[in-house]
């Protein structure tokens, strides 16, 4: 059977050939990291995630990407990020 791209590249450890979800949740167990404790992580990490852009202290590291011969896109902030 086939597996869809997705699953085998971006939800997939291909080092182990585990779901990143499995190996996640035996992470938190094996170091007792609880629920509450990885949303504050996550939510500090998004807070620096904002405050990066708005200071543009990785405004060096972005480059354009080429999609195709006649399409290259310029993203100027981390996109997934919405601060409002």
């Amino acid at each position: 059977m086939a597996l869809d791209g997705l699953v085998r590249d971006g939800l997939e450890d291909n080092v182990v050939n585990k779901a990143m979800g499995t190996l996640a949740e035996k992470t938190a167990t094996d170091f007792k990291i609880t629920r509450e404790q990885a949303d504050e992580y996550a939510y500090r990490s998004y807070e620096r995630t904002i405050e990066s852009n708005k200071q543009g202290w990785f405004k060096n590291q972005i480059v354009p990407v080429k999609v195709n011969d006649k399409i290259t896109v310029l993203f100027s902030f981390y996109s997934f990020n919405k601060p409002d």
